[in-house]
Formats: structure tokens, C-alpha cells, sequence
């Protein structure tokens, strides 16, 4: 498994991190709650007013754009951010459980690339001031990113090794779901391609079809296709011989995909011209519309399978250090 598999965890860290890093627009502080209260304490350990105002004016835009593209601005911004910063916590605090230190070095090299990026040290003190966030908490902050990819790589490797699909689930799985294992027809072919601008003038289009017919004849004459794709063709596939894989139908530009379908095996076509220029194509191979067989989906639907056990077992870890905690929530949240 890979770290992208870790959604759920991954969702705590990018929303935390969004919300709390100095690199994210920090937001003006003129909410509510008083910088200096704290919003909930998480095993006595109390989360600021501070960290709050600011995650919450970074919250609300994200979910503003979120509602928008989706219908939906009915989210709870305050609950989802106390939420976060609450798991955060737990996390962070489970971290140092663990026994997962931060090094100082990295932390300093962090701090002196981001303000680095400011021409003047006058214009970093200035973002400080503007932010209303000093280097102490600046540093903080960095040190508290830097423990979550060693907790992440910990849960991958604990969280992992419990994980298991047998071959009767992953059958079980393929029989049940039959419908969504139908492939439609499909072609490999090569092809060799010489580009020409769509706006190109006839004189140079005509130079481009020329070069292409004398290609086209050396490959009559007994040249490789493949090998004359390498060495002639521009497009990126001519690194491969100009072979482009399995497409279907509505996956290339209409002349190109006729032409292909039309093609017998082995067979090469005629010039073909698109708004990409002149192609010779090839067939290579052909896979009749029908189902897609067990064997040929089997790792990907174990690795599916997998993810879902994933994802519980995230939500499961996520659940029990809510459960044994001792969470004070000290704010109203409607």
C-alpha cells in the first residue's frame, strides 16, 4: 500500500495543514473567540482561540468553493474545524506516545527557506506582524508538521500488516458486480505521425504529406514500421515505436479512431489526416467487446478491497483516540 491510500488520515492532514501552517493565508483574527481563550482541551492539553479564528476564515473558503461546486453550503464550519484540530491533537499527542521526535536542525532549515523567500528581513518581520503570529509559534507549528509523516509511515506499516483479501472475497466480488467488469471493442495500434500547425499554410502542409508518403513507401518497401516511427515520428509515442496501447472507441480524434477500427491485423493504413497532421497507423492487435476476465482484474479488485479495509481501519484509529481521550469541548458550535 501507499501513503495516498491513507485518505481518511490524509483528509485530517491536509485540512490541518491548510488551516494551521504559516505558509497557508493566515486569516484576520477578529472572530469571537478571544486569541488568548481556548476552544477545547484535548487530555488537558487546551487548543487557542488563536489557531481556531485562523483555521476557521481558511475553513470557510474552502468549503465555500466545495458548496458552490456542489450544492452544499450548509456545512457546519466551526464543528468540521474543531473537529479537525481536535484529531490533530490526538494524533500528535499519540505521536509523541510513540516516542516520534522532531529534529531542531530540520525545523530551523524549514524556518530560514520560508523566509528566505522574502527579499528583506524587514518584509518577513512585517508578514509576522501582519499575521499577528511570532517565530516561536512559527517554529511550533513546523514541528508539529514534521512529527505527522513519521506517525503516517507508523499507522501505514501497523494499519497494513492487519490487512487481508483472500481469493474467494476477491471472486465473490467479481461474480457480484459482473456488470461493471464489461469491456467494450479495442485496437493497439502504432502510428507515425508528422505534425503540422493547424494554421500552417498549404505550401508547408503539403511538404508534411510529402515526407510522410516517402516514409510510407520504405515501409512498403520492407522498412520496420517501428523502427521508422522511432526515428520519425513526432509524436511522444515513437520512444515506444509509435505504439499507443489499447484505446476505444471515443478515445481518439474521429479520422484516427475510423481509420484504426476499419484496419485488419497487421495491416498498415493509408495517410490519414487530423488536426495533428498526417499519420500512417498500424494495426497491432484487437480486443473484442465481452467481459473482462477474472484473472485479468483480480490484483486490481484485491488492492480495491484492501483500500476498504484500509479505510475502516483508519476510521477505527481515528475512533479509539476520540474514545480514550478526555475531550473538553468549550465553545458553542451553532
Amino acid at each position: 500500500m501507499h501513503n495516498a491510500q491513507f485518505r481518511n488520515i490524509t483528509a485530517i492532514l491536509a485540512v490541518i495543514f491548510c488551516l494551521s501552517m504559516p505558509f497557508a493565508v493566515l486569516a484576520d483574527t477578529s472572530n469571537t473567540i478571544k486569541e488568548t481563550e481556548f476552544v477545547a482541551k484535548v487530555n488537558g492539553i487546551g487548543i487557542s482561540g488563536k489557531d481556531f479564528n485562523r483555521s476557521i476564515e481558511a475553513a470557510e473558503k474552502q468549503f465555500a468553493s466545495i458548496g458552490n461546486q456542489q450544492g452544499n453550503s450548509t456545512v457546519n464550519v466551526k464543528k468540521e474545524v474543531l473537529d479537525r484540530l481536535i484529531d490533530f491533537e490526538l494524533m500528535l499527542q499519540d505521536g509523541k506516545k510513540r516516542g516520534i521526535t522532531v529534529d531542531e536542525k530540520q525545523v530551523e532549515k524549514n524556518l530560514t527557506a520560508f523566509s528566505g523567500q522574502f527579499e528583506k528581513q524587514e518584509d518577513f518581520t512585517q508578514y509576522l506582524e501582519n499575521n499577528d503570529i511570532t517565530v516561536a509559534e512559527m517554529k511550533e507549528q513546523m514541528r508539529r508538521s514534521l512529527v505527522m509523516p513519521q506517525l503516517q509511515e507508523a499507522l501505514r506499516q501497523e494499519l497494513t500488516a492487519a490487512i487481508h483479501v483472500s481469493d474467494q472475497e476477491t471472486k465473490e466480488f467479481y461474480d457480484g458486480n459482473i456488470d461493471k467488469f464489461k469491456r467494450p471493442e479495442q485496437v493497439r495500434a502504432s502510428h507515425i505521425l508528422i505534425s503540422v500547425d493547424p494554421k500552417a499554410d498549404e505550401e508547408t502542409a503539403l511538404k508534411a504529406r510529402k515526407e510522410l508518403e516517402a516514409i510510407q513507401k520504405k515501409i512498403k518497401d520492407g522498412a520496420d514500421f517501428g523502427e521508422m516511427a522511432k526515428t520519425s515520428s513526432g509524436c511522444p509515442s515513437s520512444a515506444q515505436g509509435g505504439d499507443l496501447g489499447f484505446f476505444g472507441k471515443g478515445q481518439m480524434v474521429k479520422p484516427f479512431e475510423d481509420t484504426a477500427f476499419a484496419l485488419k491485423l497487421g495491416e498498415m493504413s493509408d495517410i490519414v489526416e487530423t488536426q495533428f497532421g498526417y499519420h500512417l497507423i498500424q494495426m497491432k492487435e484487437k480486443k473484442e467487446a465481452g467481459m473482462v476476465p477474472f484473472e485479468e482484474v483480480q490484483e486490481r479488485i484485491s488492492q480495491y478491497l484492501s483500500q476498504l479495509q484500509l479505510d475502516k481501519a483508519q476510521q477505527d484509529y481515528v475512533k479509539a483516540q476520540r474514545e480514550k481521550a478526555q475531550i473538553s469541548i468549550l465553545i458553542e458550535l451553532d
